[in-house]
């Protein structure tokens, strides 16, 4: 399955719901070195809750990954730039992806960010951070790649925590 930006994408984070606009936010901060910002920190327990911290601490752990292990250069605006990159497009559905179990498109979106076959830890730590948004009322929407339902259903992070419960 290859999976380009798709251009109907939204191309202004003004029309990114609260959980993509995040994300992108949450990267943007990463790349500037400025993960620890009070103000990431503060929207991270405002979107995901009592799972803030797992939720944080899986982004940063895809944020590192993706910079260590692409051998594409992954282009990202300014924080504060109202304009989304094609690879700000493609990080927001990669999200919305693993929030909706679509692991093959997840893989094929990935690896054309990375530039190479995706590795096992990127949809783990993708799927901490959108069960997080999800078990806090935050849905991302899956835009470009075609229609959903073509990937195995990842297990939902809810279903683990009442298993351990």
């Amino acid at each position: 399955m290859n999976v380009r930006p798709d251009p109907a994408a939204p191309g202004d984070l003004r029309e990114l719901a609260y959980g993509e606009h995040l994300v992108v936010w949450a990267m943007r901060a990463f790349v500037a070195g400025r993960i620890d910002c009070p103000v990431i920190v503060r929207e991270f327990e405002s979107a995901c809750g009592a799972l803030a911290v797992e939720a944080r601490t899986a982004f940063l752990v895809f944020a590192q990954q993706l910079v260590l292990r692409g051998r594409r250069r992954i282009c990202v605006s300014v924080p504060g730039r109202l304009t989304l990159t094609r690879d700000e497009q493609q990080l927001a559905a990669l999200f919305a992806d693993a929030q909706a179990g679509e692991s093959v498109r997840f893989e094929a979106r990935l690896a054309y960010l990375l530039g190479r076959t995706a590795e096992p830890p990127f949809y783990a730590a993708a799927c901490v951070v959108a069960q997080a948004l999800a078990m806090s009322g935050r849905r991302l929407r899956c835009f470009g790649g075609g229609q959903a339902g073509s990937g195995a259903r990842a297990p939902r992070l809810a279903d683990a925590v009442r298993s351990v419960a």
